[in-house]
């Protein structure tokens, strides 16, 4: 009788643990996606409306918002923080392309993907880029304008953002177009920064300055262009000027409302698409095929079209707002189903939770196991290294070691192959991330998650780590300079070799060099 009441106790728990399993599993791994944007604007505002009006497709995302404010120095230190913070994947909008390169260079290298959109880098070095072909806006532009002027006039240009890779390409492909009318001329061009305040302030200095006679104006985006219009009413022209721009915003005194009034000639669709931007952020964090450049639609806006353009663009407007609201409803059921749930498994009583409390137990201490093991792994690898270093006075790329610990075959198997492919390029200064996620046919991201749950580090620190305790052994001998070490463990600069040496070790290389 009482191994019946044993057995049955057994198989009530049994089916409870089954039952709770299943509600956990029936939930995915949340994602952390950070969004830095440059600025803050009418665009950037519906944008980001979008993305998280389409988070309600995924249950498993929370998206964190940061605005740079046109500072170069606050963007880096907001992508710094946030790869830092250990987020799943960073979506930014780089201010300038040159500038803000390097650090997203050093955010892929830490295993955290990159998406950018709108903007681009001047690197290879991202995940994904998502955005609109502005090279061709540029040039329809031109070509709209020349045809306005029958091919012939005075054309003054308001720019963008200088560095930023929309001006870069919005410029080029304006003058590419204008360059095949001889008798139309670009008289000037002036700088401004996406703002409509700059948009006055450059036309008011080209005013000042005497240049007064010309007949077109192009701006770079719609707020550039008001703010020129504003600027030449104040200082008294009267003529008519045409001016277009760019963006064409469906919005209160948006580029299709100042099109519609006559305000300005023409705008060009510039869409956010924060929708698609989440899909492609979620695809690549589930291993789902994407594509690294995405390249949206847009489309001239003209007094022609202006009107039916609006009336799609409300349309849609007006099914988004039943989704909210629909969205919000299944949220509050979904709330109150949710509370219902966890009051039975509070009902289950104290027994379940011991065994669940005990389950996760052994979990922790396998995986702490099987991290000593893996750093156990590392760690006589870099002795052998040392020991063939002195020997040899180079590092020999092949080094076959047994692990002293015993992990699973998977896991074993797993640092095995990461171990060879490290050793075999540990001098070579061009090891990053990518190089070793392809050699082991691996994405960036299982890789950093894979070694991460193993060890508890990034593979950019585990590499760094492996390289500087090797030059630690090596300095020792006292055989070669630290210049000498530095190159022959894989650092490309000796300079950054002392750095990175002395916040691990807390001394500066010299020091160990003066005590051999």
């Amino acid at each position: 009788m009482h191994q019946f009441k044993t057995f049955c106790t057994r198989i009530l728990i049994a089916a409870m643990l089954v039952g709770l399993m299943a509600s956990c599993n029936s939930r995915s791994k949340k994602y952390v996606i950070a969004v830095v944007q440059c600025s803050q604007d009418s665009w950037r505002e519906k944008l980001n409306a979008e993305l998280q009006a389409a988070t309600y497709f995924y249950d498993n995302v929370e998206l964190r918002f940061a605005n740079a404010n046109d500072s170069v120095e606050l963007q880096k230190r907001l992508l710094k923080q946030y790869a830092d913070s250990g987020v799943d994947m960073i979506i930014v909008a780089p201010i300038t392309s040159a500038e803000i390169t390097p650090t997203v260079e050093q955010v892929m290298d830490s295993g955290i993907p990159v998406i950018t959109f709108d903007r681009k880098i001047q690197s290879n070095k991202f995940t994904a880029h998502i955005g609109c072909d502005n090279y061709q806006m540029g040039l329809t532009m031109g070509k709209y304008v020349a045809a306005e002027m029958k091919g012939k006039g005075k054309v003054v240009e308001i720019t963008g953002m200088q560095g930023s890779s929309p001006m870069i390409e919005r410029h080029r492909g304006f003058t590419d177009a204008i360059k095949q009318y001889p008798d139309i001329s670009i008289i000037a061009t002036a700088p401004g920064n996406w703002k409509e305040q700059n948009g006055y302030h450059a036309m008011d200095s080209l005013l000042r300055s005497g240049v007064r006679e010309f007949d077109y104006v192009f701006a770079h985006n719609d707020r550039l262009a008001l703010g020129a219009i504003k600027a030449m009413k104040a200082n008294g022209i009267t003529r008519q000027v045409d001016v277009c721009g760019i963006d064409a915003l469906n919005v209160p005194g948006g580029g299709i409302e100042l099109v519609k009034k006559g305000t300005l000639t023409a705008s060009y669709i510039y869409p956010t698409k924060g929708d698609k931007l989440l899909e492609l952020a979620m695809n690549t964090l589930r291993g789902k095929s994407y594509s690294k450049h995405t390249m949206l639609q847009s489309e001239l806006v003209t007094p022609g079209n202006a009107q039916v353009i609006q009336m799609q663009y409300d349309e849609i407007a007006d099914r988004q707002h039943q989704l909210k609201q629909l969205n919000g409803k299944i949220d509050n059921y979904l709330s109150q189903l949710s509370l219902q749930r966890m009051a039975l498994v509070l009902s289950a009583g104290l027994l379940l939770l011991a065994v669940v409390v005990i389950i996760f137990q052994r979990r922790i201490v396998h995986l702490r196991k099987s991290q000593s093991a893996m750093s156990a792994l590392y760690s006589t690898d870099i002795s052998r290294a040392a020991i063939a270093a002195e020997e040899h006075t180079e590092v020999e790329n092949r080094i076959h070691i047994t692990s002293p610990m015993p992990l699973h075959n998977e896991s074993e198997s797993f640092a095995t192959r990461l171990r060879e492919v490290v050793q075999a390029h540990l001098c070579d200064s061009d090891m990053d991330v990518d190089m070793i996620a392809q050699k082991l046919g691996m994405s960036r991201t299982a890789l950093y998650r894979k070694v991460k749950a193993l060890t508890g580090q990034s593979v950019v620190e585990l590499i760094r780590e492996s390289r500087l305790k090797l030059a630690h052994t090596m300095l020792a001998q006292g055989h070669l300079s630290v210049s000498e070490v530095a190159y022959a463990v894989g650092f490309s600069s000796p300079a950054y070799f002392t750095k990175c040496y002395k916040d691990f070790f807390g001394h500066t290389p010299k020091n160990i060099k003066n005590q051999s």
